[in-house]
């Protein structure tokens, strides 16, 4: 766990995929879009690092199109987000395309019926985001950062490290947007190669609680989902950096309370070399904010539901063959 201005994590839980229809005409043109050039200046566009890349589109876990960064600079108004990067602690302008305008360009209005748009990344973890949190809140698929030649992140959590942050960043507008702001990093993604359409459960319905829950365990869900969530995952929600905590025993089944409490307080004190942070020092009222995250996963381990699985099973853009992928 980490500070609150570090904030929650990536990711969230994944299954069962969807249908989508009538776009055959928009993955003609879009197949046509990634023939216009073949050239050297599409294959190695302005980027930083320079990268021959293609994002990916799927459909139904089969590869639609391969689409050019270059072709996807010329067809989606560019733009340049400027955000409170989450993972860096830090104001940053990007610079890229909004991903509501990519999502209408590869599958018409298809997408916006589906629940969950899956972004697959270069680590092979799917990550889902609810299609209705995309048209109601801004995000950027975005390539490049204004304040330096290399396109990377200096990430806080677990520890202090520089990481790629290409060949896309999934970024949300969260300086205006009060809602983004509060939901930390989560649905923060770096490196997208590709995007498909799923019938999934949304990283909302996986950690909700009932209406009656406990106080303490919804104070402790809002807490977990700042601090917890960039290196855990609950019932397969959240950033498999460190490990699931709910499914399918909750840690609160086979650690005593007391010795919970403390690892979570401090880490380091429980496990030498742990990379885990404990809860942030300057959390209000510290003790209780510790007895709020362990209220929440006891409430949780008698909500539990079985992580998705399947989609980081399929062959991502790295292993897939070019031919496979070209086809509409």
């Amino acid at each position: 766990m980490n500070y609150r201005t570090r904030a929650a994590g990536l990711a969230l839980g994944l299954a069962g995929l969807v249908a989508v229809s009538g776009c055959a005409k928009l993955k003609e043109e879009w197949r046509a879009a990634t023939q216009e050039q073949t050239s050297a200046t599409d294959e190695q566009a302005p980027l930083t690092g320079r990268m021959a890349f293609k994002l990916v589109a799927y459909d139904h876990g089969k590869p639609v199109i391969k689409l050019p960064l270059a072709t996807l600079q010329r067809r989606v108004n560019g733009s340049q987000p400027r955000v409170n990067d989450p993972l860096q602690q830090l104001v940053v302008v990007y610079e890229g395309v909004a991903t509501e305008q990519v999502l209408d360009s590869v599958y018409g209005t298809d997408w916006r019926s589906a629940t969950t748009v899956a972004m697959r990344t270069a680590a092979g973890l799917p990550v889902l985001v609810s299609s209705s949190r995309l048209q109601e809140h801004r995000s950027f698929l975005v390539w490049r950062r204004m304040d330096r030649p290399e396109f990377v992140i200096d990430s806080k959590v677990p520890r202090p490290q520089t990481v790629a942050a290409g060949p896309l960043y999934l970024v949300w507008e969260n300086i205006q947007d009060e809602d983004s702001r509060r939901e930390g990093a989560l649905g923060w993604v770096p490196g997208v190669v590709a995007l498909d359409l799923v019938d999934a459960r949304a990283d909302s319905e996986a950690l909700q609680l009932a209406a009656d829950a406990p106080a303490d365990a919804v104070a402790g869900a809002k807490l977990f989902r700042s601090h917890c969530l960039q290196c855990h995952t609950v019932n397969g929600v959240g950033n498999p950096v460190g490990p699931e905590l709910n499914y399918p025993s909750s840690v609160t089944e086979y650690i005593a309370k007391p010795w919970l409490l403390k690892f979570i307080g401090e880490p380091t004190a429980m496990r030498y070399g742990t990379m885990m942070p404990g809860m942030p020092g300057d959390v209000p009222d510290r003790p209780k904010a510790l007895e709020q995250v362990v209220a929440y996963l006891t409430y949780m381990a008698a909500h539990k539901q079985a992580p998705i699985v399947g989609l980081a099973d399929q062959p991502t853009v790295q292993d897939e063959p070019a031919a496979q992928a070209e086809k509409p």
